[in-house]
């Protein structure tokens, strides 16, 4: 394994930089840090890394003094030096005193790093570290996905890592959340994470990984005081990740393991440990929910348990009651965490059987059809969502679409007829403070399903309608009334005379002036 040490006078650069790339793949072993040329000089004495990324502006000692001192030294590292823009003569003078590569900070980016590790490193002696994190990578992988009945992958595991055979050990599940942000960004961050989990164990056997569907699978060594109730270490970690990743992390943990014939069922409790992120949002303590629980993997038949709330919920249905409903689906969340019910598909089941049965109840075949056209996976989105607050959320909105086609074959009103009213009023109370909630609620729809309504069928937004009325009629008051400015914009219905004359222009394409004098 290579070597690496990182030298700047910034923490927040030098965790970029553990971060920026998979050393490990690389071949290559990050053995320390340092802030100057001073401790530099030390960590090079003590660590004797093959790579040095060195800054060349820092307090005490810069990175020219270093190489100067550094010159000539038989066995030294090689260096590759970190500059800003306006550092061009340092960068010549570096390069003169021996560094192999320069990176300009502002505009590097893990692959820039990975190309100038890899080729300065790519020619000097390497262990078989690499090929052994590859193999150990895929020992987890089929551990994770297959079964090992004769327990040849854990025997190949304990070969490559040997340490696992004596020593207590838990296994360690974290995932970006689907919608934080893009894959290439949650590739970064897993990478990050990876970084700050092997920082936190500088003692004992080294941590080893995979990843899997976007998620980071990982084993670690327990403290020699950690036992299934208590788990310092752990606790640890996720207190690092949440302090150094920006976005939302989920992170599962097994209980602590001593036999090595359980590494197979460590990893299962870790990723079954992950998925209890389900039921987090609803935690009123606000802490997450970290380690495996036996109840997860126990499933069972909810609704016996919800019996009486799922008969509220069945009553509601027939007379169109949402608010009811939604009481009653909040008590069953609340005593799915008081009970610790933790199988996240036992309450997507039941959900899903709530709206099939009290259609089937309320003979609304024809209705639950016509739902079936108009999107075809409108039932197995329910199983899709990632929380418990969006699966409720949208058992909501699904019970909202089927309560306005109840309406509509009753009392033959039409999304047309719906959205041209709230139009019409729109265009009656335009003057008036007109909020979104309140013609929602008069068109008796939630917000999110009246929006998406009314997009449907004017194709615009409410709020882009609601403005584009109040420009039209502001139009007609400058051209056919003596009214200041100002005072057109408060009977339009603006509160702010400069975001009325801003929005004026933006949408007519002349200012409230033009329109009056042309």
């Amino acid at each position: 394994m290579i070597k690496v040490l990182l030298v700047d006078d910034e923490p927040i650069f030098r965790m970029g930089l553990r971060s920026g790339i998979a050393w490990e793949e690389e071949g290559c072993e990050i053995v320390g840090e340092a802030k100057n040329g001073e401790e530099a000089l030390l960590l090079i004495d003590e660590k004797k890394p093959d790579l040095v990324l060195l800054d060349l502006k820092m307090p005490k000692m810069d990175g020219i003094e270093v190489l100067r001192r550094m010159k000539g030294r038989e066995g030294g590292p090689k260096f590759i030096v970190l500059s800003c823009f306006n550092e061009y003569e340092y960068v010549r003078e570096a390069m003169k005193l021996g560094a192999c590569d320069y990176l300009f900070k502002p505009l590097m980016e893990g692959k820039d790093i990975a190309a100038a590790v890899h080729e300065i490193t790519k020619n000097m002696p390497h262990s078989d570290a690499a090929d052994r994190n590859a193999r150990i990578s895929l020992l987890l992988e089929g551990l994770l996905t297959q079964p090992d009945p004769a327990g040849e992958k854990t025997q190949a595991l304990l070969t490559l890592c040997p340490a696992l055979e004596n020593a207590p050990y838990f296994a360690l599940a974290v995932k970006i959340p689907g919608s934080a942000c893009d894959d290439r960004k949650k590739e970064a961050l897993l990478t990050l994470c990876r970084s700050i989990l092997i920082r936190c164990f500088d003692d004992g056997w080294p941590p080893l990984f995979t990843e899997r569907e976007q998620t980071l699978y990982g084993l670690f060594p327990a403290s020699a005081g950690e036992g299934t109730g208590s788990f310092p270490k752990r606790k640890l970690l996720l207190k690092k990740i949440r302090e150094y990743v920006e976005h939302p992390v989920r992170i599962g943990c097994s209980q602590a393991m001593g036999d090595p014939s359980r590494l197979r069922e460590a990893l299962a409790q870790a990723d079954a440990a992950l998925s209890m992120h389900f039921f987090s949002c609803y935690s009123r303590s606000g802490e997450e929910f970290l380690e495996f629980c036996p109840r997860q993997t126990q499933s069972q038949d909810l609704s016996p348990l919800f019996e009486r709330e799922l008969n509220i919920i069945s009553e509601a249905f027939g007379a169109g009651r949402l608010d009811e409903i939604r009481e009653a689906l909040m008590e069953i969340c609340r005593a799915i965490l008081s009970r610790k019910l933790f199988c996240e598909k036992d309450f997507r089941h039941m959900l899903a059987e709530s709206i099939i049965g009290n259609m089937r109840l309320y003979q609304c075949r024809d209705l639950m059809e016509k739902l079936v056209m108009e999107e075809y996976n409108v039932i197995s989105e329910l199983y899709h969502q990632e929380t418990m607050e969006d699966t409720c959320n949208y058992y909501l909105e699904l019970l909202e679409r089927i309560f306005d086609l109840m309406r509509q074959s009753l009392y033959g009103n039409s999304h047309a007829d719906t959205i041209q009213n709230a139009l019409a009023y729109m265009e009656a109370h335009f003057s008036e403070k007109i909020s979104l909630s309140d013609i929602a609620r008069r068109a008796g729809m939630s917000e999110k399903y009246f929006c998406r309504l009314f997009r449907e069928q004017t194709g615009d937004t409410f709020v882009g309608s609601l403005t584009a009325i109040r420009i039209r009629a502001a139009e007609k008051l400058l051209a056919q009334t003596n009214l200041k400015t100002y005072e057109v914009a408060q009977q339009a219905g603006f509160g702010d005379y400069r975001h009325f004359c801003k929005t004026f222009k933006r949408l007519t394409g002349k200012t409230p002036t033009e329109v009056r004098t042309g």
